[in-house]
């Protein structure tokens, strides 16, 4: 597991071997990797978003809780550009490690939006939407996502999302952003 996340610290304690040379038992030192270090201070409020995201269901809710994690930390790393998210759906997708059910995408369109809104419901995001532009192609596609039409999944994973964070971090991200000599 040695890495960017965790440094397995070369120190071994209570190295054990038999008479064939089989190791029996050994205890390593763990550490949180250099990474810890770089990660801007966390606010009180990103933790409550995060406690409410492991209530989830690992099973049962799993959309929500990868989808929740996800955006929790995208709200603090957009933070000097007021939390808001904007991406295509297939992004969103791969970064929160979904994995699309091709054969029925309308049950994962179902999931990912029952998600956002059962997210939107527990304040972990705020307002959230689909881009559509005023032009006549984004009008024809946003036509065949709603009718299901031949390709009708291509369009939805290509199109442009944006998801606010809930107004209570809003407000605690513009105290962190403050000048220190504003506090």
């Amino acid at each position: 597991i040695e890495g960017a996340f965790v440094d397995v610290l070369s120190g071994k304690i209570g190295e054990y071997n038999t008479i064939t040379g089989e190791q029996l038992w050994e205890k390593r030192e763990v550490r949180i990797g250099n990474w810890a270090k770089m990660v801007p201070e966390l606010s009180r409020q990103t933790a409550i978003m995060l406690r409410q995201i492991l209530k989830y269901h690992a099973h049962n809710q799993q959309h929500e809780k990868r989808l929740g994690t996800y955006l929790t930390w995208q709200f603090r790393v957009n933070a000097r550009h007021g939390g808001i998210v904007r991406c295509e759906m297939e992004t969103l997708l791969q970064q929160s490690g979904i994995t699309p059910d091709l054969k029925n995408p309308q049950r994962t369109r179902k999931r990912i939006e029952d998600a956002l809104k059962q997210l939107k419901e527990d304040e972990v995001i705020g307002e959230h939407a689909r881009i559509v532009e005023d032009t006549l192609e984004a009008q024809l596609k946003e036509e065949r996502i709603q009718t299901l039409a031949y390709r009708w999944w291509q369009d939805y994973v290509h199109q442009l999302w944006v998801i606010h964070p809930p107004q209570s971090v809003k407000h605690a991200y513009q105290a962190l952003l403050q000048e220190p000599n504003e506090r």
